[in-house]
């Protein structure tokens, strides 16, 4: 339901989602059976931006 998702044909559909869509369009990311986002949060790391920064910061050392 995105404008940037919005009127590919069907087969296309997988490619627009991947190339297209930004991290405000995702929901649910399911990896080999489980649930790595839920309704928009991360259910593996409880910090994301703070992860995000400190694994950052380890290429810069």
């Amino acid at each position: 339901d995105s404008v940037r998702t919005a009127g590919p044909v069907p087969r296309l559909a997988a490619e627009t989602a991947v190339f297209a869509a930004s991290a405000a369009d995702v929901r649910h990311t399911v990896v080999a059976g489980r649930h790595i986002v839920r309704d928009g949060r991360h259910t593996r790391i409880e910090d994301v931006p703070r992860a995000l920064a400190e694994a950052v910061a380890a290429l810069h050392h």
